[in-house]
């Protein structure tokens, strides 16, 4: 679990663990750093080096370098510089001698940076503003420090071998430091950076940070009877190979043949993501469904993804290995429905096949029978199906061979079947035997706080299927998303941004590729009763110049409003209509 893009902390908000990746979102302003990030040596940065050994040569490398004529020295030496583009430029260099007395070696300001460094025994203080790093000379043979406008960004750490400096000079780069000792049960709002701090609390999904947007996913787990928050962060560059790299995990997982797989598939799918209690029990209920025989019957609106869970459970069945055949009840003539379901024999009707056919139950043998649209079943063939249902057999249209069915039914609404029941619409025997094991699907509407979770599963798959590069939702696109209620749900979403996804020139979709329903787009946007008043005031006026073509006089008097009053709204509203001037609001 302990990842390296990870901050693990108790229900306190005590730091548990530390990943690598996370350093660079740490503050730097910490009087004791404990923590230091990867990074790169940087034009402008300062280093400070101390040496407690004689030698005569300092950083002689190819590119990091101070001139030949500056480092030959036969004593113990201080050196304060700017690193260049090509070399390391001195500021301040001196020679000093350890006579166990607190000795202050030097205190310069440089740009915007208090520097100074202490001699005290036999330790080596330096202070760079607030923060402050103590070493003992006794222990160690070289001391270096580099900052920037930030504060330390790396010191050599506890670990580093001798010379280890110069090695990092040679590599240019530096990696990530953490003592994760010391920062057990430290409060992680002392810790991070303040805007990384805020944006967890707020729950956001993606905050700027520097110059880069960070992706926070932040949720609870439980071990060993213990809650733990798990805070992970993605930067955009590498969110768009994680998301693909899951993708293929979460497509791997599902076709992945197991014995044991049936009853223990975890339906994370993008059509399920949620974090309530509601949707932890549609798991365990799909879970249980899969792993028996039992008839289901899955409810909700058009586009909750029935059909995709319907699929997913026959896979994680038992009959997995066997077929899934698939009918739309509403896509197929009444006097044609029952030829398709039960088959027919030669000679059955007129125009009926050479041979006979074969029906559906015949196809599905020994596999999944997905009767979708079940409610659309007209009355007289319900009755026949209840049949095979109870007694395992049927006739074909013609036919007088009794044949057996060996197949698992899964039925699908959008329509209240109780309901139908009492308006004698649908047969209420049938009713049961189909209502075993039911399991509702709930809208999208009520899971838009997971719905950047669900676009990161459905985007990677439209791109795939465009054959286009991978993109990412930004932060205000997701917002714009979020403002609609998608009464279409799942398909309405992949329509929107299979057709964003075409439009986007970038990696990330702005806002304007989100084409929504202009006149649903505030539909279940929470509004106090002046905002709701306002709306439909504003609705009437744009409505009433519609009806008189922009004749204001007109408009006013069908309110029933003076003219005055109607040129205030129309001014207050911002409402533009042609023939409305901009000196009539003076």
């Amino acid at each position: 679990m302990k990842k390296d893009n990870y901050i693990i902390t108790d229900q306190n908000d005590n730091i548990v663990f530390l990943g690598d990746r996370t350093l660079k979102y740490l503050k730097r302003d910490l009087v004791k750093p404990i923590a230091y990030p990867s990074g790169s040596f940087e034009k402008g940065n300062v280093l400070i080096y101390v040496s407690n050994e004689e030698r005569d040569y300092l950083f002689v490398t190819n590119e990091f370098k101070i001139p030949a004529n500056e480092i030959h020295y036969d004593k113990r030496l201080l050196v304060i510089s700017s690193i260049g583009s090509e070399e390391i430029m001195p500021i301040i260099k001196q020679n000093f001698k350890y006579e166990g007395k607190t000795e202050e070696l030097i205190d310069t300001i440089y740009e915007r940076k208090s520097i100074t460094v202490i001699r005290k025994g036999s330790n080596i203080i330096v202070k760079v503003d607030t923060q402050i790093m103590s070493f003992d000379t006794a222990r160690y043979k070289e001391i270096a420090i580099l900052a920037d406008d930030n504060g330390i960004k790396y010191f050599i750490p506890e670990d580093v071998e001798d010379n280890g400096f110069e090695k990092i000079l040679i590599k240019k780069d530096f990696n990530g430091y953490c003592n994760q000792e010391k920062i057990q049960n430290m409060n992680l709002k002392k810790f991070i950076h303040n805007n990384i701090y805020e944006a967890i609390l707020r729950g956001e999904i993606l905050t700027d940070f520097k110059d880069a947007k960070v992706f926070i996913c932040k949720e609870t787990i439980e071990l060993k009877g213990v809650l733990y928050n798990i805070i992970s962060f993605d930067e955009e560059e590498s969110l768009i190979q994680n998301i693909i790299d899951d993708n293929f995990k979460y497509n791997k997982i599902l076709c992945k043949e197991s014995e044991n797989r049936y009853g223990s598939i975890q339906y994370n799918s993008f059509r399920l993501w949620g974090n309530e209690g509601k949707f932890r029990e549609l798991e365990k209920l799909l879970q249980k469904g899969s792993a028996t025989n039992a008839t289901i019957l899955l409810t909700g609106e058009s586009g909750t993804g029935k059909t995709f869970l319907a699929r997913e459970i026959h896979n994680c069945s038992k009959r997995k290995d066997k077929p899934f055949v698939h009918i739309n009840c509403a896509a197929i003539a009444y006097h044609l429905l029952e030829s398709e379901l039960f088959g027919y024999e030669e000679g059955a009707f007129t125009g009926a096949k050479k041979g006979g056919k074969e029906g559906l139950f015949d196809m599905a043998f020994g596999g999944t029978l997905f009767l979708d649209e079940i409610g659309e079943i007209p009355l007289t063939l319900q009755g026949k199906l209840l049949e095979v249902m109870q007694s395992k057999t049927y006739y074909r249209v013609g036919g007088t061979k009794k044949c057996e069915v060996d197949v698992r039914f899964i039925a699908a609404t959008n329509k209240n079947l109780a309901e139908m029941v009492k308006e004698k619409n649908f047969r209420e025997d049938l009713y049961y035997r189909i209502n075993v094991f039911p399991i509702e699907i709930p809208p999208l509407r009520e899971r838009l706080d997971c719905i950047h979770a669900i676009i990161s599963d459905i985007l990677p798959e439209i791109c795939e299927r465009l054959e286009i590069e991978p993109v990412l939702i930004g932060y205000q696109t997701l917002e714009k998303i979020k403002e609609y209620p998608w009464p279409g749900n799942i398909r309405e979403l992949e329509n929107v941004l299979e057709k964003a996804a075409i439009l986007c020139d970038k990696k990330i979709i702005p806002p304007d590729d989100i084409v929504l329903p202009e006149h649903d787009k505030f539909a279940l946007k929470p509004m106090t009763l002046r905002e709701l008043k306002e709306n439909c005031e504003k609705q009437a006026i744009r409505n009433a110049l519609d009806l008189f073509h922009g004749d204001k006089s007109k408009a006013a008097q069908y309110l029933d409003i003076g003219r005055t009053a109607i040129f205030d709204k129309i001014k207050k509203y911002a409402i533009i209509y042609e023939g409305i001037e901009e000196n009539d609001f003076r």
